[in-house]
Parts: C-alpha cells; structure tokens; sequence
C-alpha cells in the first residue's frame, strides 16, 4: 500500500501515462511546469495526460481491425471521426495508441508523409508533434481509412 502512495520516477511515471520519457518531459516544460526533481503523483500525471492531449485510448478495442493494414488505416480515420481537422489537432503519438510498436512506427513514419501528399496537417509546437486533417480532407482520409482509397506514403510505410 505504501509503494502506491510514492511518487513515480521518469520511467515509470512514462509507462504509466503510456508516453516515452523525453514526451513526459516535453509536455511537462510545454505546460510550464519547473521540474525540480523528476518524480510524479499519479494526480499530477492525470493533469499532465489531460493539458497534454494524451488520449488514453485511439482505437476502440471493441471495433478494431483484425489485421496490421486495417488499424492502421483506421488510426488515421479517426482523426475524422474525432474532429481533429483544421486548427484543432492532436498529438501524433495519440494515434498509436494501443498498437503494437512495429504499427506505431508505421503510423509515425506515415503522418509527415501523408502531410505532403496533402491529406494532413502537421506541427510541431510545445507539447510535441501534432497532426491534423487537413480542412477539406475528410472525406479522402475517411475513404483511405476504409481503404476504398490510397495514400502512397500510407501504402510504403506498411510495406516496409
């Protein structure tokens, strides 16, 4: 009982808001936080997940694709179903929630990609990566995520 009351060290309190380390450090110094030791409370891990835009699921497990291509299409997909479109984005790292590492680099290799084919938008701000559909775009990333359409940087980060 003791051991839960104490505060998380930087690799722990990382595995628990489910970010690498360097992030929970970005997103500390992006909300302003003056980091005197680096120890977390899970509370204080609750604040920084909520203003750091750390979604704690993407996929819905319940509805997720059975096969690599299909989640990582659907990832993408979200963003539209989320209404992160325009000036409203996300982290990208939201987007491999839940997934296996090797389709989280996928995604990751993908989003800045797809960005210059158009269909997204990214920037990099204090708290990290964020991507976005790009306004007009959602309808072509909503059809590449059914997989009705094609993304070549979507199509040769799964291919690899």
């Amino acid at each position: 009982m003791i051991r839960e009351l104490r505060p998380l060290g930087l690799v722990d309190a990382a595995k628990f808001a489910k970010v690498d380390p360097f992030e929970l450090i970005r997103i500390e110094v992006g909300l302003g936080t003056q980091i005197e030791r680096l120890a977390w409370s899970k509370d204080r891990l609750a604040v920084v997940a909520r203003d750091g835009g750390i979604e704690a699921v993407w996929l819905d497990p319940a509805k997720m694709p059975t096969t690599a291509a299909g989640r990582i299409r659907e990832a993408f997909g979200e963003l539209v179903r989320r209404g992160f479109v325009g000036t409203k984005p996300t982290r990208v790292d939201n987007l491999t929630r839940g997934l296996p590492l090797g389709e989280g680099d996928r995604i990751r290799r993908a989003a800045p990609l797809m960005a210059d084919e158009g269909f997204l938008l990214m920037v990099s701000g204090p708290l990290g990566a964020l991507v976005a559909v790009r306004p007009g775009m959602e309808s072509q990333v909503s059809a590449i995520a059914a997989g009705t359409a094609e993304s070549r940087a979507l199509r040769d980060a799964m291919a690899e």
